[in-house]
């Protein structure tokens, strides 16, 4: 784990958290922040922001996209929203079952690392809990991109979890998850 705190958050005597931000992609490794988030948020009495962005779709394009493209491209986006709700309830009925107070936010654009930094102001956020790595999970690098961004950008403290090992996060028991089956067992 790895606290980062911005110099632009206040210094003060005793850090109280309200409300805090979790990420989530879809990925074990994304979901294995989910037992800290919880513990502090059972200490803190504090809500949880279960965030989960939708990418917008591109289609190849030569000229102008025809309205049955435009039509194609929001069919996608309406899917993957709509499996992007079916996951993160199934992920706040799991957080309400231990008496924490969650909402779901879905945002839909192609960058998610500015849509988090918009959020993480717009909800006044006390702290984002997220993986280091999300469904990229790449090896060769410490931090992935959203998580790297979030670093140098975000206007609120971050606990960073750190994927030294997945082997507990990758225990599956059925839920939800990558392929809609399966809920990893870190996010219970």
């Amino acid at each position: 784990m790895l606290l980062l705190v911005p110099a632009t958050v206040a210094d003060v005597p005793i850090v109280h958290y309200r409300r805090l931000l979790v990420p989530l992609d879809g990925s074990c490794q994304a979901e294995s922040t989910l037992p800290l988030a919880m513990r502090i948020a059972e200490a803190e009495d504090a809500e949880l922001l279960l965030v989960h962005v939708v990418p917008v779709p591109e289609l190849t394009e030569v000229g102008p996209l025809e309205a049955a493209d435009i039509r194609l491209r929001q069919d996608v986006i309406s899917r993957n929203e709509q499996v992007a709700r079916q996951y993160l309830n199934r992920i706040r009925a799991l957080v309400a079952e231990r008496g924490i107070g969650a909402r779901n936010v879905i945002l839909s654009d192609n960058d998610v690392r500015s849509q988090l930094t918009r959020l993480i102001v717009e909800e006044a956020v006390d702290l984002v809990v997220l993986s280091a790595h999300g469904r990229s999970g790449r090896a060769d690098v410490s931090c992935g991109s959203v998580a790297s961004y979030l670093v140098t950008h975000a206007q609120a403290p971050l606990l960073l979890k750190l994927n030294g090992t997945l082997a507990s996060a990758r225990r599956m028991i059925p839920g939800s998850g990558r392929n809609g089956r399966f809920l990893s067992r870190a996010a219970l």
